[in-house]
């Protein structure tokens, strides 16, 4: 079984996704408020480009300890803190406690997760039908991509392209029904494909392919390339899945009931 490839229009405007027949109003209005300001010195030093860190929010269990990683609603970036609450709430406070800064969503944070890119200080979370990033070092909004459906969590990676050049990418899933991939640092759409399912949870990013679980019961686990959004590999689970995550030779779905299905990375083959 395939999926269609089917993208999207490449209507580009301001740095903004806009997607066709789009229900409004997709985002809430929102307020930034900075107290005693965010430097440089309050971020990791580590950047990492075709590797990950833990705020990148990938779905890879590199110990071989098979484990569920769960959501970032908290992340620790050099000497600052950075959480979102319930409320849509996110806050970034200093080493003594300190608030650095507020960032008002005006709706929920989809399932509480955070990513960041360390290298440029850039913020990415889905509220409502779509995904923001935010600037850490002024406050500012570089872009948002708005979606048909609400949006989920985001994971970061990276391709080399033909010029020798990086593509810093960021992709999520949203709930009509595909998986989005935008340009990290202005939002323009690179590629979207249909998934025909709501994504559950982040994808997880391994080796150039992206691997990921579909909501439903029973679940569905695919494999995309990470470059283009084409098919790998297709299959379905035993239950309702929470998520997955890559572990050793295999992609990991962890059903409701506390069981794991095992997938082959290469061709989707169920290995248990």
């Amino acid at each position: 079984m395939r999926f269609p490839n089917a993208r999207t229009e490449r209507t580009i405007a301001m740095g903004l996704l806009c997607v066709k027949n789009s229900a409004v109003p997709i985002f809430a209005p929102s307020t930034y408020t900075a107290t005693g300001g965010v430097t440089v010195k309050s971020f990791p030093a580590e950047t990492c480009v075709q590797c990950d860190l833990p705020w990148k929010n990938n779905r890879v269990c590199y110990d071989g300890n098979r484990r569920w990683i769960g959501t970032n609603r908290e992340l620790a970036l050099g000497s600052m803190l950075v959480r979102v609450d319930e409320n849509g709430s996110v806050t970034g406070t200093g080493p003594d406690g300190e608030k650095l800064f507020c960032y008002e969503t005006g709706v929920p944070v989809r399932d509480g997760t955070l990513a960041f890119d360390s290298l440029y200080h850039v913020l990415y979370f889905a509220a409502g039908r779509g995904l923001t990033a935010l600037s850490l070092d002024d406050g500012e909004i570089l872009f948002r991509v708005s979606t048909p459906g609400e949006a989920g969590s985001p994971t970061l990676f990276e391709w080399l392209l033909p010029t020798g050049d990086m593509q810093l990418a960021v992709g999520f899933g949203e709930d009509a029904g595909s998986y989005v991939v935008c340009d990290r640092l202005s939002g323009a759409l690179l590629w979207r494909a249909q998934t025909l399912g709501a994504v559950a949870d982040a994808a997880a990013h391994y080796m150039g392919y992206l691997y990921m679980t579909l909501r439903g019961a029973p679940s569905q686990a695919l494999c995309l390339e990470a470059m283009d959004g084409d098919l790998v590999w297709w299959n379905r689970g035993r239950e309702e899945a929470n998520g997955g995550v890559v572990c050793e030779d295999a992609y990991c779905v962890l059903g409701k009931s506390g069981a794991w299905d095992l997938f082959s990375l290469i061709n989707g083959e169920r290995l248990s």
